[in-house]
Order: C-alpha cells, then sequence, then structure tokens
C-alpha cells in the first residue's frame, strides 16, 4: 500500500497529462494580404496546444478530464485508508496549482467579468509567431485576448474535476471516507504466472473470438488488473493492459500460441485420464 512519503509520484502519475497542458504552446500568424489592407499586421491564431479550434480544444480537455480520473481509479486503491484524506488533499492543491496557468482578475470584479477578462498566465505560453519563438509584448497580449476562450475552457474543466474529487469522488468511485476505521482491506490478488503483455494478448484472443462478448475493453481491464498481480508487480496497471490488448505485438502472440499449444496436449491428456 502506498504511504504519504509516495504522493507526490503517485498524483504525478494521476495529473502527469493535465501537467503537461498547463505549459500552453500557441502557434499563429500574421495576416499581411494586398486584398484587405485593413488586416495586415494582424495576429491570426493557428493553434493552442496542437488544437486549431476552441471547439476541439474543448473535447481534448474533456476527454484529459476522464483520462485523469481513470488513472485515479486506477491508483487511489493502492492508499491506506487513513491516508485518504491527506492524499486528497494533496490532489487538490495540485489541482489548484494546474488552474494557475489562467490568470483570473482580482474579486473586485462581478463573477461574469472576470470570466470575461479571464487569460492565460504570460509565464506559461510558449509562443511562435510565422514560425519564430517570440515575447514581444504588443503580440502576447493581441494572443492573450484571441484565446480567452480556450483558457476559460481549461479553467472550468480544472475546477470541474477538482469539485469532483474533492466532493463527490467518495460516491462516484467508493473512495472510503477520511476516518477509514471501519474499511476492510482488499481482497489478496491471484497470482498471474506470465506477464502483463501475455494477459493482454490472452484478453484480446478471447474478445476477437467472442468467448468474451461485446466488453466494454475498458472496464474489462481495470477489473482484471485489479484481479492479479505478476512476479514483477503487486498492482497492474489497466493502462499498461489496455495498451497490450489494443497493440499485441507478434512477439507476446507466438508466445500465447506456444502456451495455447501446451494446454491442447494437456485437455487431450486430461481427456484419455477422465476416460479412464
Amino acid at each position: 500500500m502506498i504511504t504519504i512519503e509516495s504522493f507526490a509520484f503517485l498524483i504525478d502519475t494521476i495529473l502527469r497529462e493535465l501537467e503537461k497542458m498547463s505549459r500552453v504552446d500557441i502557434d499563429c500568424m500574421t495576416v499581411d494580404t494586398k486584398d484587405d489592407p485593413d488586416h495586415n499586421g494582424k495576429i491570426l491564431i493557428r493553434t493552442v496546444n496542437g488544437q486549431d479550434s476552441a471547439y476541439r480544444y474543448l473535447h481534448l480537455m474533456k476527454h484529459l478530464r476522464a483520462r485523469t480520473m481513470e488513472h485515479l481509479r486506477e491508483n487511489i486503491q493502492h492508499v491506506m485508508p487513513d491516508e485518504m484524506e491527506p492524499f486528497i488533499d494533496y490532489l487538490v492543491r495540485r489541482l489548484r496549482m494546474i488552474s494557475k496557468t489562467v490568470f483570473i482578475p482580482g474579486c473586485s470584479y462581478p463573477q461574469e467579468q472576470q470570466y470575461q477578462l479571464l487569460r492565460w498566465s504570460a509565464r506559461r505560453i510558449q509562443l511562435r509567431c510565422d514560425g519564430i519563438n517570440t515575447d514581444q509584448p504588443e503580440i502576447l497580449n493581441d494572443v492573450l485576448a484571441k484565446t480567452r476562450r480556450h483558457a476559460l475552457i481549461f479553467y472550468l474543466v480544472i475546477k470541474k474535476l477538482e469539485i469532483r474529487i474533492s466532493s463527490c469522488a467518495g460516491i462516484a468511485m467508493t473512495i472510503p471516507g477520511s476516518s477509514g476505521s471501519n474499511m476492510q482491506r482488499s481482497a489478496p490478488r491471484f497470482k498471474f504466472t506470465r506477464t502483463v503483455a501475455f494477459l493482454g494478448c490472452f484478453l484480446r484472443v478471447l474478445c476477437d473470438r467472442n468467448i468474451i462478448e461485446s466488453p466494454n475493453v475498458a472496464e474489462l481491464c481495470r477489473q482484471m488488473a485489479g484481479l492479479f498481480s505478476t512476479g514483477r508487480s503487486d498492482v497492474l496497471s489497466a493502462h499498461c493492459l489496455r495498451n497490450y490488448f489494443d497493440n499485441p505485438n507478434p512477439e507476446n502472440l507466438e508466445k500465447l500460441l506456444e502456451e495455447l499449444k501446451i494446454c491442447v496436449r494437456y485437455t487431450e491428456k486430461f481427456i484419455q485420464r477422465q476416460r479412464l
């Protein structure tokens, strides 16, 4: 089980994708056209963190919010019950630090006006204009004004995630309460004598052959990771298992094939013994 000394590493694992997004990469270009001289020299936003529209950026942030909750479900079961409350507090503090990627005007403004004036924190931006890195104030200020919608999306997604974790996670994810006095420890895991890659390939074959019919693959991998341990690890990563399920390489499939051949020979002999 994970104790407080390992919280930093565990939360790095949970929040790594969101923290990567908190380093805002903006690509822009200057508009220079003879047909419309009024727009000459104006800034056009091309991408924000690789997304060419606020709509696509919203979809990406929603996806990362869901992925963060998935990482939390995978890892929170390893936290000791009596350490759960400080773990959640630590996680929420890290989320609040991530939210500082967005600058919010002082509380003297009404809330609606705060949202209208909200923008990226300039020190968290990597800005390129016409393919060249720049920090020119006139370009930066224009970019900050034109990407307020992206900044608002980022802020609202982070705040929604913070509220869900701090207020609703106990119900939604069966996080134990802070007291932890009546919490029973989880059942011991079954020892799987092959690798995680082997298990991922095996599950893929079972699903492709409809032996396991129309599964929710993410849930299947989560539950299987919770059931087994291996010689190398007492705790399996559902994310890692899903990767092996989605992309089984030929070497692991060959190992699976060899094991299945052994199982066939064993089953043939088993049938003979049962007929005696």
